[in-house]
């Protein structure tokens, strides 16, 4: 009987901190998501903010994106926001490191990614983020770099999908601005 009422009790905890946890998105129906420049120049040179995107889409948030200067190309509803603090801002970097083994084909990466939340209330600053969610790969055998971020990207979908949980839009959860 002690075994049933250690699990029963277990189970109610767990099944209510995955939901006040995963109610973090609930407050938002928009992710923006802004260009990051590359060293080289390049945007979104391994597709990760379109990889992010489609996620998020699945999700049902609508996703609209911006220029490293904030200025919105595409995704921004017709009948414009309401309020901007059911925008969750995302940005994201990572880190890529590796070597070729052998004839060049192969090669051995570590990568992490980061992508930073930002609510109204903050900076965007990554060291002011609401929250950050990594996904990273290490020591794999890879076609190059792109397939070491393929991996690291499942790894941070299924992070994000973990803190998402079940989403459905909850305006009493949405943030107000300090």
């Amino acid at each position: 009987m002690k075994k049933y009422i250690y699990l029963l009790l277990f189970l109610t905890f767990n099944f209510i901190s995955e939901d006040l946890y995963s109610q973090k998105f609930n407050g938002f129906k928009y992710v923006m998501m802004l260009d990051v420049p590359l060293e080289d120049g390049s945007i979104d040179k391994y597709e990760i903010q379109d990889k992010l995107s489609k996620f998020f889409k699945k999700k049902k948030l609508t996703v609209i994106r911006a220029d490293e200067d904030g200025e919105v190309y595409s995704g921004m509803p017709k009948k414009g926001i309401d309020n901007i603090c059911e925008v969750l801002v995302m940005d994201y970097r990572y880190d890529l490191t590796g070597k070729t083994v052998g004839t060049g084909q192969l090669s051995v990466y570590t990568i992490n990614i980061f992508v930073d939340f930002f609510r109204c209330s903050d900076d965007l600053d990554t060291s002011s983020a609401w929250f950050t969610i990594s996904g990273e790969t290490k020591g794999m055998l890879h076609y190059g770099k792109g397939s070491a971020v393929n991996s690291a990207m499942k790894v941070l979908t299924k992070n994000i999908e973990s803190r998402m949980g079940k989403y459905k839009f909850d305006s009493s959860r949405t943030p107000t601005e300090n």
